[in-house]
């Protein structure tokens, strides 16, 4: 579960067991939130068992860049061999 906001709407997105469900963005009045730190970009709530993690939309982006630019090295590497 994800949660992302801008100045004048708030998103919630869903997946579940790894694959995409849905998103609602809806207008909502943003001033007293967040918006530097963790909060930069949102935050993302995960389920790991036993229980849930929490972090920032900004990090869990990051994290799938370097994830993705890993996969796609190991997979140029294997089809070298």
């Amino acid at each position: 579960m994800g949660f992302a906001h801008s100045n004048d709407r708030f998103g919630v997105f869903v997946g579940v067991l790894g694959d995409y469900a849905g998103m609602i963005h809806v207008p909502a009045v943003m001033e007293g939130f967040p918006k530097n730190g963790e909060h930069e970009m949102g935050h993302v709530i995960q389920l790991h068992r036993p229980g849930l993690t929490r972090g920032s939309m900004k990090k869990a982006l990051e994290s799938f860049v370097k994830w993705t630019e890993e996969q796609n090295a190991k997979e140029q590497t294997e089809r070298q061999s």
